[in-house]
C-alpha cells in the first residue's frame, strides 16, 4: 500500500498561529497559504536544488514554524485497502491452513482451520466449557485424528460458570487449543500439535534441525525456514549469520529464530524438556506487562541480587548489559557466550558516542572479556557508584522505521554487501541515467511498470521482499555512496524508484546465489519473484536492539521501592562525571519513577575519588535530576 503526501499544517513556536503548505494539482509545485496574507492568496515556493519544502531530515520550514500535523492519501483508496486485504488472507490461509470467508472488508470473517491431521471436537466432548459458550458456539477446537475424540474421563469436574469462564493464559507447558473467534485469534491459535522433545539449538553455524550443530564450513542439504522477529526471513542456508547467536527452532511452525532476539532474553534459560514457541505461534509475549508480572520480576531479580551469584550466571542472550570503552561503559545486547575463546559475543548499541580514536563503531558486532562487562546490578548500590556511564542516546529518543530509510546514511553497510554489489555499480549508474534505454527482459521491475502501465521515470516500484529495514538502509546507503557518489541532495531520483528496485532484485539473486559469479537471467528473474511475492512478517521486522535497550534501561534508571537506595541516581557517585557530563537521567520516561520511595541527599553524596570534569567557568556539569514525586501520605483522622 502506498500513501502520498500532499499536505503540511505548520504552528509556530507559541502555539498560536497555523499555516498550510500543500502539492498543488500537478503534484510537483509547493504551495503555502498563510491565511490572508498576501491578501488570502497562496504563495508559491521557489524550487531550490538540494532543499525540500515538504518532507526529508532537512525540511526547509519557515522561521519559528514547525510540523504539527501531516496529511496523506491513500492511493487507489478502497480498491488498495480491499486487495491488501485479499492478500494478507491469502498469507495467513497459506501459512496456518486457513479458511476465511469472505474475503471482503464490508463483514466480519469467519474463520476455519483445515488440516488433514486434525478433527473438529465435538461439543459433547469439550466438558470445560460452559453451557452458555457452548450455545454460543463462538469458538471451535481441534484434536489430532489420531487420538480418540473424547478426552480422558473427568472425575468430580463439572462444567464452569460464564463468569468463571477466562481465557486461557498460554505458557510454554500448556496445552495448545485451536479456538478462534477472529482473525487475531486465529493468528495466535493456529498451531500445529507440538513434539514431546526439545528442539536442537544451533551454536554459530547453519545446522540442520534435524542433526547437531556443524561448523559453517559443511552445510546441510536439507532446506530449514529462519523466520525471526529481527526481520530475517528465508532459507536458513543462504541466510543465517554466526555472529547474531544461536538459534532455536519453535516446536509449531518448525521455523527457527535467533536466541538472543527474543523479547527479555526468554529463550534463553529454557531446559531441555521446555518447548519454544516463536512470537508468530504465540504473541502473548509480544503485549503490555501486567503490574503483577512486573512486580514479580523485580522481586525475583531482588532476590537473584542478595545471592551474589558469578556474573556469567546472571548474564542473559538476549537481554542488555554494560560494556566498558576506556573509563566509560556503554550499552550492548549480549548474543552468546564463546566458550573456546573465553568471551562473549555482544552487539553494541547504534546510539552511542564513543571517544575519539575508538576502533569500536555503534550498531557493530564485537568479542568482550567477561572482566569488561556488567549487568544492571539491580540494588548493587556499592557497585552502581563505581560505573562511569558512556554517553548514549535513550531508547525513547531512538529514531523510528521512518526516520532509518529517510536517512540511510546512518546505517553503516557491511564489507560482504559491498563486495556482493560492487559489480553492478556502472550497470545501476546506467540504469539511473537513462531507464528507457534499459531492456524490460533484463529488468524485471522496469518490465512491471510498463506492464501497469506507469512512467518508468518517476513510477514508485513498492516491492522489497523480504528484505528487513536495516538491509534496506545498509543497501540505499551503500547506493548513495557508490552510485549517486555520495550526493545526498539526489535522494528524490531515486528512493522507491525504478533504479533502487532494480538493486534490490540484484541483493536478493546476490543473496540467494551465496557466490560472487556473474548472475544469470534465470536467477534475476526468481528474485524478482521473491521481491514482488513473498511479504515480510508482520510479526517480525522489530528493532531488537531498542525493545531490548528499553527494557535494560528501565532496570538501570527505575525509581522505587523495589530498586531501593541503588535506584536513587548512584550511578558514577565514587569514580566521576558521566562522559562529556551527561546526565543520563534526563529525558527517561515518567512512570520509571514510581514515587513510593523518598531518597534524600545524603544517598547522592559523591565520593572521595570522585573524577569532576574540568571545564571553564562558563561552563558547568548537569548534576540536576528530575524532581521527585511525593509519597503520597494517609491522613490522620480527627476524633
Amino acid at each position: 500500500m502506498i500513501y502520498e503526501l500532499f499536505a503540511l499544517a505548520l504552528v509556530n513556536k507559541s502555539g498560536t498561529h497555523f499555516i498550510a503548505r500543500y502539492f498543488d494539482s500537478d503534484g510537483y509545485t509547493v504551495c503555502t497559504y498563510d491565511g490572508m496574507k498576501n491578501k488570502g492568496v497562496p504563495l508559491v515556493e521557489p524550487s531550490i536544488p538540494g532543499e525540500n519544502c515538504m518532507f526529508g531530515p532537512s525540511i526547509k520550514l519557515p522561521k519559528d514554524y514547525t510540523v504539527y500535523q501531516v496529511f496523506y492519501f491513500l492511493c487507489g483508496g478502497l480498491d488498495s485497502q480491499q486487495e491488501f486485504y485479499r492478500t494478507r488472507l491469502d498469507v495467513l490461509s497459506r501459512k496456518f491452513n486457513l479458511q476465511i470467508t469472505p474475503d471482503t472488508l464490508d463483514k466480519l470473517p469467519t474463520v476455519s482451520y483445515m488440516d488433514d491431521k486434525l478433527k473438529e471436537m465435538e461439543d459433547k466432548d469439550r466438558f470445560w466449557i460452559s453451557n452458555t459458550e457452548r450455545s454460543r458456539r463462538t469458538f471451535k477446537e481441534y484434536i489430532s485424528k489420531d487420538q480418540p475424540s473424547a478426552p480422558p474421563a473427568q472425575d468430580h469436574i463439572e462444567p464452569e460458570s460464564e463468569e468463571e469462564t477466562e481465557p486461557p493464559v498460554r505458557t510454554a507447558t500448556s496445552r495448545k487449543k485451536f479456538q478462534h473467534t477472529n482473525l487475531d485469534l486465529a493468528v495466535q491459535s493456529a498451531s500445529r500439535t507440538p513434539q514431546k522433545s526439545h528442539p536442537p539449538i544451533v551454536s554459530g553455524s547453519h545446522s540442520n534441525p534435524q542433526s547437531p550443530a556443524k561448523s559453517l564450513s559443511s552445510l546441510p542439504d536439507s532446506e530449514f525456514d529462519l523466520n525471526c522477529r529481527c526481520g530475517l526471513q528465508g532459507n536458513g542456508n543462504l541466510m543465517y549469520n554466526s555472529e547474531a547467536g544461536r538459534a532455536i527452532q519453535c516446536e509449531d511452525c518448525k521455523s527457527w529464530s535467533h536466541m538472543a532476539c527474543q523479547k527479555n532474553g526468554r529463550a534463553s534459560h529454557l531446559k531441555v524438556t521446555d518447548p519454544f514457541q516463536c512470537d508468530f505461534c504465540d504473541p502473548s509475549s509480544l503485549l503490555p506487562m501486567k503490574d503483577t508480572v512486573r512486580r514479580s520480576l523485580r522481586r525475583q531479580m531482588t532476590s537473584r541480587a542478595r545471592l551474589n551469584k558469578p556474573l556469567r550466571e546472571r548474564l542473559c542472550v538476549g537481554r542488555g548489559a554494560l560494556s566498558r570503552v576506556n573509563e566509560f561503559w556503554y550499552p550492548v545486547r549480549v548474543l552468546n557466550y564463546n566458550e573456546q575463546a573465553d568471551n562473549w559475543n555482544v552487539m553494541w548499541w547504534r546510539g552511542c558516542t564513543f571517544p575519539k580514536g575508538s576502533k569500536i563503531k555503534p550498531g557493530t558486532i564485537t568479542s568482550v572479556h567477561e572482566d569488561d562487562l556488567v549487568d544492571s546490578l539491580w540494588g548493587d548500590r556499592t557497585g552502581r557508584r563505581k560505573i562511569r556511564l558512556g554517553r548514549w542516546k535513550h531508547a525513547c529518543e531512538a529514531e523510528t522505521v521512518e526516520d532509518i530509510l529517510a536517512n540511510p546514511s546512518s546505517r553503516p553497510y557491511p564489507y560482504e554487501m559491498g563486495r556482493a554489489m560492487a559489480m553492478f555499480t556502472p550497470l545501476l549508474k546506467q540504469l539511473l541515467t537513462d531507464p528507457h534505454g534499459a531492456k524490460a527482459t533484463e529488468v524485471p521491475a522496469k518490465r512491471w511498470l510498463e506492464d501497469e502501465k506507469k512512467d518508468v521515470k518517476r513510477g514508485i516500484v513498492p516491492f522489497v521482499g523480504t528484505l528487513t529495514i536495516l538491509e534496506r538502509a545498509q543497501l540505499a546507503n551503500w547506493f548513495e555512496r557508490e552510485v549517486m557518489d555520495g550526493d545526498v541532495t539526489r535522494r528524490h531520483e531515486w528512493t522507491a524508484l525504478l533504479t533502487i528496485a532494480h538493486a534490490h532484485t540484484l541483493y536478493i539473486a546476490r543473496r540467494r546465489s551465496r557466490s560472487l559469479d556473474p548472475l544469470t537471467q534465470q536467477q534475476i528473474e526468481e528474485a524478482w519473484t521473491s521481491q514482488k511475492d513473498e511479504i515480510s512478517n508482520p510479526w517480525c521486522d522489530v528493532d531488537v536492539d531498542r525493545e531490548c535497550l528499553e527494557t535494560f534501561e528501565e532496570q538501570l534508571f527505575e525509581r522505587s521501592s523495589f530498586a531501593g537506595v541503588a535506584g536513587h541516581y548512584q550511578w558514577g557517585l565514587d569514580s566521576g562525571d558521566h562522559q562529556d557530563g551527561w546526565n543520563p537521567y534526563m529525558g527517561l520516561p515518567e512512570h520509571w519513577n514510581h514515587g513510593d520511595r523518598e531518597g534524600s541527599d545524603e544517598e547522592c553524596q559523591v565520593g572521595p575519588h570522585f573524577i569532576a570534569l574540568k571545564r571553564p567557568r562558563s561552563q558547568s556539569v548537569d548534576r540536576s535530576r528530575p524532581k521527585a514525586r511525593p509519597v503520597p501520605k494517609k491522613k490522620r483522622r480527627l476524633a
